[in-house]
């Protein structure tokens, strides 16, 4: 069966404090398939390069058209709940008090972190999900060496 123009190659990568674990996923119409999946282990933080390189050798030569989604985990994250006040529904305010409130908790600068919140809800708390700007920029340029575009970055805990 030859490939359709409909089919999109995805390589789906979770990054845990020690590992990529990374999975090879075939989008045809509606349904999806696993191709294959690896794990690429690093022991530090430093080494995670040296993992991506691993990673990027396991995809080979991605296909025209062939995406990557990121979750990250818990270790290259920082959390944030937020209280619920009708005054945090104004976007500058609740983004200067997320910030604020990160750089009292973590006691470190905010604006090393790209912030995003989790979808507001009347009544209920906010989850703001920190991710360091290299990180960001580590990932977007595995993404050009790997010639995939990178459709996502998103944080593994939701709520």
């Amino acid at each position: 069966m030859s490939p359709s123009s409909s089919s999109r190659p995805l390589i789906r990568v979770h990054l845990a404090a020690d590992a990529l674990m990374a999975c090879e996923v075939q989008a045809q119409h509606s349904s999806r398939r696993l191709v294959r999946k690896a794990r690429f282990p690093f022991a530090a933080p430093g080494e995670r390069l040296a993992a991506m390189r691993s990673m990027s050798e396991w995809v080979g030569d991605a296909p025209r058209g062939t995406v990557q989604e990121w979750v990250l985990g818990i270790a290259d994250v920082r959390y944030l709940l937020l209280p619920w006040a009708p005054d945090l529904a104004d976007g500058a305010l609740r983004s200067a008090f997320a910030m604020a409130s990160f750089e009292q908790q973590f006691k470190q600068d905010p604006s090393l972190y790209v912030v995003r919140f989790a979808k507001p809800a009347y009544g209920r708390a906010q989850l703001a999900a920190f991710v360091p700007h290299p990180l960001l920029a580590q990932l977007d340029a595995h993404a050009d060496a790997s010639k995939a575009r990178l459709r996502s970055v998103a944080p593994g805990l939701v709520v």
